[in-house]
């Protein structure tokens, strides 16, 4: 009984032993692989250059595309099939056949492409071109760059795992070159040459100081002097800023008691030789001559239809803001067509044909009006005209003529815009009241003697030039 269970101890633990050499032997020829197949990419991608066009197989539609840092390629579908190759990160390979969770891809230069078998985990599908990641690729990533270790005490281990073997212990400040990097782990350089795998909770990028402690210390005495110096320019500065103030407060005191001065002067001066308002040349420069149309309506009482009429204006400016106008027009007005109902004044009644001749006298003053309140009218300079008016209608037929005199309070608004320095326009718009007897325009005999006064506003739209001497 003892015989047979030593026997099954010495066979167990033969192949536990073989188990063990198989793991090495397993870990050796991958490592060998892969030194071998980044050495073969790095050939091939400086071959070939990069990516070649037409890699993607048009039955398939896709090529696949390394998520994971390292994947391995299987001579078969299965996970314990040898391992033919490892792709690392970044690499795009063609897909020649899927099936299940399995993907037969077709890798390597075209002059010796081979096939091999990776499960989906680790891969996603893309349209990029066939890409080779090499061995050289990735130790640029991490050429130059070094890790500090951060921990009081650190291990670095033979594998990228917590139970690889300890190569050595090391401690805060340490410094080391990064040569690659797993997940939790980074490969560094020992001093002795060999490498090894740090875990990465434990170290922090290093960054190389840009001074030594004595080149710190003397800026720091250069800065507290710089700081020093700061300070009594500031001081200065307050000093210049208030004499400067004090100076302002002068100047402005002195410029007062000039301006002041100044005035004085033009007063007693305009004191003296100012001249009387009625004098040539006062009147001479606050005198315009205006020009200009008027196209005059008649109220229903005069029975004449609108004409235009033509005149001639003096204004004279009393103030900046009031002037006194005068002006007269006249025109040739014709008789509206008579109806039943429309009526005639009684001096113009009893002529079968009428010629009549119209003058308007106007007398009154003009006010300036400030309407900045009013988008459209703020540009111009507006006026209130109010006054009197007195319309005269001459009437000739058959030799004779009769005058009607209509006199009447007038209002008008004018807005004028400067077009030279002496000429600008005018326009605007006035009625004038007048009150006259009528009578119907068709009545005969006796019924001619029957007339009633009414009263009418007879407006007109007027436009002309002004022009100062």
């Amino acid at each position: 009984m003892p015989k047979y269970i030593a026997r099954i101890l010495c066979q167990s633990a033969g192949m536990v032993l073989c188990l063990l050499l198989v793991l090495c032997g397993s870990l050796a020829a991958q490592g060998e692989l892969l030194s071998a197949d980044t050495t073969a990419a790095s050939a091939d991608t400086m071959a070939h250059g990069g990516p070649q066009p037409g890699q993607i197989n048009v039955d398939i539609g896709f090529n696949l595309k390394v998520k994971l840092r390292l994947i391995p390629v299987y001579a078969g579908q299965s996970l314990t099939d040898s391992i033919i190759k490892y792709l690392p990160q970044n690499s795009v390979v063609g897909v020649s056949e899927e099936q299940d969770n399995w993907y037969k891809i077709v890798f390597g230069p075209s002059d010796n492409r081979r096939n091999g078998w990776v499960i989906s985990y680790g891969v996603e599908r893309t349209h990029d071109m066939e890409y080779m990641v090499t061995g050289s690729e990735i130790s640029q990533r991490w050429q130059g760059r070094k890790v500090e270790v951060l921990a009081g005490e650190s291990a670095i281990r033979a594998f990228p795992n917590s139970e690889g073997q300890l190569l050595a212990r090391v401690y805060r400040g340490e410094v080391f070159d990064i040569v690659s990097e797993a997940e939790q782990f980074y490969q560094v350089s020992l001093p002795s040459g060999a490498t090894g795998w740090i875990w990465k909770g434990d170290v922090g990028f290093y960054i190389q100081p840009r001074y030594s402690l004595q080149q710190v210390q003397e800026l720091r005495d250069a800065a507290d002097r710089q700081e020093q110096r700061d300070r009594e320019l500031s001081g200065l500065l307050g000093d210049l800023e208030r004499r400067d103030s004090l100076a302002r407060l002068d100047l402005n005191l002195l410029r007062t008691l000039t301006l002041r001065r100044q005035a004085e002067r033009d007063s007693a001066r305009m004191i003296q030789v100012r001249p009387s308002p009625w004098s040539y040349d006062s009147l001479k420069h606050r005198t315009s001559l205006v020009l200009g149309l008027r196209k005059q309506s008649f109220g229903s009482a005069l029975g004449l239809a609108s004409t235009m009429l033509k005149g001639i204006g003096v204004k004279v400016d009393l103030t900046p803001t009031l002037a006194f106008e005068f002006g007269r027009f006249s025109g040739v007005p014709t008789v509206s067509a008579l109806g039943p109902d429309q009526e005639i004044p009684g001096p113009l009644t009893g002529l079968d044909t009428l010629n009549v001749e119209a003058s308007l006298l106007s007398l009154g003053v003009a006010w300036k009006v400030n309407a900045a309140a009013v988008p459209i009218l703020k540009k111009f300079d507006n006026h209130l005209h109010l006054g009197l008016g007195r319309m005269t209608l001459k009437a000739t037929a058959a030799g004779k003529s009769r005058t009607d005199n209509l006199m009447g309070p007038m209002i008008g608004w004018t807005i004028g815009k400067h077009l030279f320095s002496r000429i600008s326009f005018e326009a605007g718009a006035s009625w004038i009241v007048t009150s006259t007897e009528v009578t119907g325009a068709l009545e005969t005999g006796g019924a001619l003697l029957e007339r009633q006064s009414k009263t009418s506003a007879n407006m007109a739209i007027h436009g002309g030039v002004t022009w100062r001497f």
